[in-house]
């Protein structure tokens, strides 16, 4: 009976890694070019982050106060948890910053993410 339950916990992986290399980041998760500027600003920041005021200087958009910019973060997180149970961004303190899941799978090919994830569940 494990085995059964394994096989289907790791094809579970496989097809929420192949739904979220080929859908999340450009149809999904992404609702706005914004959402993506602020991801690629995180990506910029490393792992220790940047503060939520920084992210609005840095967009220069009048309108994004740093506390919008915090909420944004949120509502991604919400999204790509609700899709595959995975967060894109954590607070550090006052910072924000790019979870490793995020940070391995955002230049990865599908093929790396799948083997990345069979990896993890034989381990």
């Amino acid at each position: 009976m494990w085995s059964r339950l394994e096989t289907a916990y790791i094809s579970r992986i496989k097809d929420l890694r192949e739904h979220f290399a080929t859908y999340t980041l450009n149809h999904g998760l992404l609702k706005e070019e914004i959402d993506r500027e602020i991801l690629e600003i995180l990506r910029g920041a490393g792992e220790y982050g940047i503060l939520p005021r920084d992210i609005s200087h840095q967009l220069e958009i009048r309108k994004l106060t740093p506390w919008k910019a915090t909420q944004r973060i949120r509502r991604i997180n919400k999204r790509l948890d609700r899709i595959i149970g995975q967060k894109a961004a954590e607070k550090h303190a006052m910072q924000w910053a790019l979870t490793s899941f995020m940070r391995e799978a955002w230049g990865s090919a599908k093929e790396d993410l799948l083997e990345k994830a069979e990896d993890r569940m034989k381990s």
